[in-house]
């Protein structure tokens, strides 16, 4: 046991002091869990090192007690049992458990082992590989789960992760929320990140950018307010908002957006572009001007003598052109055979036509009649 050692040293004129103060090791000759209490060290006022092996302090009132290669260093840090813990800072604490770490003020670390705590006020609980970081800070569930400045709500988790002052995690495994309010949770696999960002209320959400959400299953949202919600959905851009299951949205109502740079589509189910569009569109048009030039054929009626006939037109649709060539044919004078060839003005578009066309019924049985011949008289005027 050592108190009050006073010492002055002086080095070329400069005069230094070192206090050692009220300094307690308690490293009697016995042992601790089978092994003697051996190279303990105590620096500071108050400070204490209760059994165990290989322990430091270092700082006011700090205390390490049982335990192998556990560290305190500050004012009123404590480290209780277990091994290869440490503290820095004001008021620290580590409770049972190999490995953990608490710096910061007021920060606790209580129960199982790997969990590391740095802010003010923090608290680690039960569990494995958890790390809390910031101001009121709060791990308090399963394994491996870092957070910053943030809560959890106590109930099952696995691998989550909260980082930013108030963000929060509710119930899921491998939960992120990263901002400042952001909230996840709620489900598995949902992602937040942005201020005030929320996912969760179902599987595999995503809301990244401030006040973005995504809510039910396998959304997801980016951008400032954006908002996904149909079920499968996309919400691309501030404010956009996708509410309608397997769709992708690129605004809101009254405010639209453009989707530029698009490539023309290949497959069946690709979007279409404006270039594609307009090329369909002048398509239309030419097969309309062949239309019109076909309808301008006629034949002209049956003559014995020139059973055959030609015929050539001209169409015009939206600014298309378009020619036509027909030829018509009487067999017989109840029988026309015809065909027509039309192409447009570039010579894209090529259309053609065959038809026949007869006449049928009995025909008339009504006779001819004699003209009986007229006999003109000559009056005399003058009666």
């Amino acid at each position: 046991m050592l108190r009050g050692k006073i010492g002055i040293l002086a080095i070329t004129g400069i005069f230094v002091l070192t206090v050692t103060c009220s300094t307690t090791v308690w490293a009697q000759h016995g042992h601790h869990h089978g092994s003697a209490n051996e190279a303990n060290s105590a620096i500071g006022i108050g400070g204490q090192v209760i059994a165990g092996d290989e322990n430091d302090v270092q700082g006011i009132g700090a205390l390490t007690t049982g335990g192998i290669l556990n560290s305190a260093m500050g004012i009123g840090g404590q480290v209780i049992g277990g091994n290869n813990n440490y503290i820095r800072g004001i008021g620290g604490v580590t409770g049972p458990g190999v490995g953990n770490g608490a710096g910061g003020i007021g920060g606790q670390v209580i129960g199982s082992s790997y969990q590391q705590l740095m802010g003010i006020g923090g608290v680690a609980g039960a569990g494995n590989y958890n790390t809390a970081v910031g101001i009121g800070v709060q791990v308090i569930g399963n394994s491996e789960q870092p957070v910053t400045s943030g809560m959890l709500d106590g109930q099952s988790y696995y691998a989550n992760a909260a980082v930013g002052y108030g963000s929060q995690l509710y119930s899921g495994y491998y939960v992120q929320a990263i901002g400042c309010g952001a909230q996840a949770g709620y489900g598995d696999g949902n992602t937040a990140i942005g201020a005030g960002s929320a996912a969760g209320l179902g599987d595999g959400n995503t809301a990244v950018g401030t006040g973005a959400y995504a809510t039910g299953n396998y959304n997801t949202a980016v951008g400032t307010g954006a908002q996904a919600t149909g079920g499968n959905s996309v919400a691309i851009g501030a404010g956009s908002v996708a509410d309608r299951p397997n769709t992708v949205s690129v605004g809101s109502p009254g405010y639209e957006r453009q989707v530029t740079n698009v490539a023309p589509g290949t497959a069946p189910t690709d979007a279409v572009n404006v270039s594609q569009l307009r090329s369909i569109g002048s398509r239309i048009d030419r097969v309309g001007a062949s239309a019109f030039a076909l309808s301008a054929l006629a034949p002209l009626p049956y003559d014995p003598d020139n059973p055959t006939q030609y015929s050539v037109g001209l169409g015009t649709y939206n600014g298309e052109y378009a020619m036509a060539f027909g030829v018509y044919h009487y067999t017989k004078k109840d029988v026309l055979i015809n065909a027509a060839f039309a192409i447009s003005d570039d010579g894209w578009e090529k259309s053609g036509r065959f038809g026949v066309t007869w006449r049928v019924g009995s025909g008339s049985k009504a006779k001819p009649v004699a003209a009986k011949p007229v006999t003109i008289t000559k009056v005399d005027e003058k009666k």
